[in-house]
């Protein structure tokens, strides 16, 4: 299935590799991203670093030669103090991300975004700052400096984007709220997220409102509006970090899609606002995000044919 091509703005649609079967070998690899990437419609993926890419230990150089000629581009993902231990330490969690950016620019490839898993849920806002100081450093001394930089802190470079996931430093929209207005106006300014809202639906146990929330909704989506360059949009309910597969027309839960649609909508305007390109993941996964039959224990759904269409619609909506 391929997804066809976006005929008005740019849009880049990434596939995560999580819960996709990958080869363990470095020769498969070529041919695996034409025919499950770019062959369907991606124009790059996303995975773990340094994840999937055990097989290229030896031999680095060789992975960037692979993604050159499968024609695909990468967004990393790193997680502070990693799963599914992680400290409430801001200067331990400072230290893993820069590790783990010191991992990445040893595999000599340039991804498009560093996709962060950043601190911890139980952080205080005073501590989250001193964290995204940190961080801003280290991207400037490692991420910045690799060979594949175009110029140290290029604009044009790769980035970090903190994205809003349970668990972590922005678990909700409070919590981003409360950072932002403590944030001094040069790390405002820098900072760039990752917008995965199915999060927020989840912790809310609700699909937020301007009316009914109107102490913190809409300020929480002119910040997305205004710092994201990068989306993982996965559709949900208010008690479901994902769906089993999309509703047909006539069901109610159209509605809570449509509602995602227009937040991820609004995110992208700003996107194309700013003159950010335009990165969007259709990022659904295998249990215990998948859900599952209560009695066998089976995955409920085709993931491969749920992470398709929920790029087609993608590709069509934004």
């Amino acid at each position: 299935m391929s997804l066809g091509k976006h005929s008005g703005k740019s849009l880049k649609l990434f596939r995560t590799l999580w819960g996709v079967p990958f080869p363990d070998k470095s020769t498969q690899w070529t041919s695996f991203l034409k025919s499950e990437v770019i062959d369907k419609g991606f124009e790059g993926i996303e995975c773990c670093s340094p994840g999937p890419f055990f097989s290229f230990a030896s031999d680095p150089s060789a992975l960037k030669l692979v993604l050159q000629e499968s024609n695909c581009k990468i967004i990393f993902q790193a997680h502070t103090t990693d799963y599914p231990v992680m400290t409430s330490s801001w200067t331990e969690h400072a230290a893993s991300l820069r590790q783990k950016l010191e991992e990445i620019v040893a595999l000599g490839v340039s991804p498009e975004v560093v996709n962060v898993h950043a601190g911890k849920d139980s952080m205080s806002t005073g501590d989250i700052v001193e964290f995204l100081k940190a961080a801003r450093k280290s991207e400037s001394e490692v991420l910045h400096q690799a060979a594949f930089s175009p110029q140290p802190s290029s604009s044009s470079g790769p980035c970090l984007a903190f994205e809003t996931h349970r668990q972590r430093l922005f678990h909700s929209p409070f919590q981003v709220l409360d950072v932002y207005k403590q944030l001094p106006e040069a790390d405002r300014a820098w900072l760039k997220l990752n917008a995965d809202l199915s999060h927020f639906v989840v912790s809310l146990e609700r699909f937020p409102t301007a009316e009914l929330d109107a102490e913190f909704w809409p300020h929480t989506l002119r910040i997305l509006e205004d710092h994201c360059v990068y989306i993982h949009a996965r559709a949900c309910s208010a008690q479901a970090i994902q769906i089993a597969a999309f509703p047909n027309a006539s069901a109610d839960a159209n509605d809570d899609a449509k509602v995602m649609v227009s937040w991820w909508k609004r995110i992208v305007e700003g996107m194309r606002r700013r003159n950010v390109e335009v990165r969007v993941c259709p990022e659904y996964g295998p249990p215990p995000y998948q859900p599952v039959d209560a009695v066998t224990g089976q995955p409920i759904g085709d993931l491969d044919a749920l992470v398709l269409e929920g790029a087609r619609r993608l590709r069509a909506q934004l």
